[in-house]
């Protein structure tokens, strides 16, 4: 356990806090936390039966250095066969994260598949009745939202 809580603390910088209590913590901070504890309990080493992880706009509260550590520690549990679930509003993170994307117009389906086949200019503003450019900048996508 020991070797996977200090992989998972390394993976989001929290080594230098756990000595501190929940009340000396930022926001970002404590969602970190909260994220390392669902990740201690599907790591592959830990839970052999472990299989799905499903989270919530964990990246909500976080800054952008957060949510970097953040989805660096995603990658590194789907890299151990782990899937990983996750509402994501960061269009851009998923667009560049995500190897599904499942769309939802008012609680409906209206797309599924890659995320370059969902994320599509016309699907976005179909959605969220709103312009929206992809561009392409330095080999990878980004959505511009006017």
């Amino acid at each position: 356990m020991v070797t996977a809580l200090n992989e998972i603390c390394n993976l989001l910088n929290l080594a230098d806090k756990l000595h501190r209590t929940i009340h000396c913590l930022s926001g970002g901070e404590w969602q970190r936390v909260r994220l390392a504890g669902s990740c201690l309990q599907i790591w592959p080493t830990l839970n052999v039966s472990g299989q799905l992880l499903i989270l919530d706009e964990p990246g909500a509260p976080l800054d952008i250095a957060q949510e970097q550590l953040l989805y660096a520690l995603i990658q590194r549990i789907a890299d151990q066969g782990v899937t990983v679930v996750m509402a994501n509003h960061d269009l851009n993170r998923s667009l560049q994260h995500a190897d599904k994307v499942l769309m939802l117009d008012k609680g409906i389906m209206h797309a599924f598949g890659s995320a370059h086949e969902v994320l599509t200019e016309n699907n976005l503003t179909d959605v969220f009745q709103t312009q929206v450019k992809r561009v392409e900048w330095q080999g990878r996508y980004y959505l511009l939202f006017d």
